[in-house]
């Protein structure tokens, strides 16, 4: 039996070939593996990161919540008639309606169920106005400390030509 020699040539292919294959095994089975797992943790990471700033963000921004509560509790805490709430959210309407310079065409007290543990009074307010106006109006409804909420909005030109807006807005504030 004759046993035959490999070239150069031949032994440096089957060397690259195994060194290949070696590399292709070692990149399949430990490194991809290893990547795999750090973009694992790095995704972790950022959630982790994620909600601690809002964590933060809500820690930073508690003494201003614990303010905006105290508000809510004097403005309950003080007046416990439903007269007086009705004629208290009147003036306030009034008063901010004017101060965005909107017309106040009617006002109404509206009637609401009550509720066992809180009580509600309401208003039906025709405003009139620009439409830059009312959004100020309306913003600065929803982001007040007077618990005021918006039940409805109606929007309507007030002529075809005309720049004014009518809005009726049904408007509610609850009480203990």
């Amino acid at each position: 039996m004759n046993k035959r020699q490999f070239s150069k040539r031949e032994k440096l292919i089957f060397s690259i070939t195994v060194i290949l294959g070696l590399f292709v095994f070692g990149l399949n089975f430990i490194v991809l593996p290893a990547l795999e797992r750090i973009n694992v943790l790095n995704r972790e990471i950022d959630q982790k990161s994620f909600i601690l700033k809002r964590h933060f963000k809500l820690i930073n921004q508690g003494d201003s919540i614990t303010s905006v509560y105290e508000n809510y509790k004097q403005i309950l805490s003080k007046v416990v008639n439903p007269d007086e709430m009705t004629a208290q959210l009147f003036e306030e309407v009034k008063l901010s309606a004017g101060k965005y310079g909107l017309k106040v065409q009617k006002i109404k007290p509206l009637t609401l169920k009550q509720n066992t543990s809180y009580k509600k009074v309401a208003l039906e307010v025709d405003l009139e106005g620009d439409f830059k106006s009312i959004f100020q109006f309306i913003n600065m409804i929803e982001n007040s400390a007077s618990l005021i909420d918006i039940n409805s909005l109606n929007l309507r030109s007030k002529a075809r030509s005309s720049k004014l807006l009518r809005c009726r807005l049904a408007l509610s504030r609850s009480f203990f």
